[in-house]
């Protein structure tokens, strides 16, 4: 009877113990980041990218992780010019007070980056953003058809293994992660906006400038203009032979209708246009790091 009594008492201190362990427990809440793309008008994409180390700014100025319901710490935006939002969701901390400012990184953390995506949990076993275990994920991927083609997938570069089956031993020499802040994003009435309009004007621009787009503006430089009332008045046919044979013929739609897609992945530092847009996002095609932390980056904005 005296051993039931202890047990008794002993069961009832346990009980409040733990009554008040629950009661001094940080509690979190429940937060969403809302996702959206922006395109140009008539534009179809199909883009994804990996967030990690995602924090929010509590009013005491510290930064507090967004913890995620998954397994893996990292979140996989899907986003295309049908389905232009997406929310993930997490717990965040509830004694942080009003949170006002975001930040996160675009990749995948090293210690992840290169493992077998066959056995990663979700999101590290798509596919679709996976080049091979040498090089890693693509941290950010875009696909843009139609009118122009054009494509720029980003991971690191510069990985060193036997194999492109065979992991690197040592970090990658261009890492190309880009951490973005947002300083005044709001979590309670903000996006953020995806927004690929200034990578789809530099495309605009490279396909008005290159070659392919301007050889046909060519015979325009010639001593006899195209429009000289003697080759207009001239009585040779149009069509004669030597014309035909003209290496550079004036009225071919080839070069004009379809330009040459722009591939950017992974040798980004050897073409001009891959350069600019990874000045664009914020990132050195050299170095693979952030200009001025990212500051400069056109790819991310609040919507408020």
């Amino acid at each position: 009877m005296v051993f039931k009594q202890v047990k008794s008492c002993k069961s009832a201190i346990l009980l409040a113990l733990g009554i008040a362990l629950n009661g001094c427990a940080p509690q979190e809440q429940a937060t969403q980041l809302r996702f959206e793309l922006q395109v140009p008008s008539g534009a179809r994409i199909d883009m994804g990218f990996y967030l990690s180390s995602i924090e929010l700014r509590g009013s005491d100025e510290q930064w507090r992780p967004l913890h995620l319901p998954v397994k893996q710490p990292v979140a996989l935006i899907h986003l295309t010019d049908q389905a232009t939002q997406q929310v993930v969701s997490g717990q965040l901390s509830a004694g942080g007070g009003d949170y006002r400012g975001l930040r996160f990184t675009v990749g995948v953390p090293e210690a992840l980056n290169h493992a077998n995506p066959l056995t990663a949990a979700f999101p590290l076993n798509d596919s679709g953003m996976f080049w091979s275990w040498q090089q890693g994920y693509k941290f950010l991927r875009i696909d843009a058809t139609g009118d122009k083609k054009w494509a720029l997938h980003v991971g690191s570069t510069g990985c060193q293994s036997p194999s492109a089956i065979r992991p690197p031993a040592a970090p990658c020499a261009q890492p190309n992660r880009m951490t973005i802040t947002l300083p005044d994003y709001n979590p309670v009435s903000d996006q953020i906006a995806v927004d690929i309009r200034a990578l789809a004007a530099l495309v605009d621009k490279h396909a008005s400038s290159s070659p392919e787009r301007t050889s046909s503006l060519e015979p325009m430089n010639s001593p006899e203009p195209i429009d000289s009332p003697e080759r207009i008045s001239s009585p040779e046919p149009i069509d004669s032979p030597e014309r035909i044979s003209s290496p550079e013929p004036t009225n071919s739609p080839e070069p004009t209708n379809s330009p040459e897609p722009v591939d950017c992945s992974m040798h980004y530092a050897m073409q001009p246009i891959c350069r600019a847009m990874l000045d664009t996002i914020g990132l050195d095609a050299d170095t693979g790091e952030c200009h001025t932390d990212c500051t400069s980056q056109q790819l991310f904005h609040r919507i408020y």
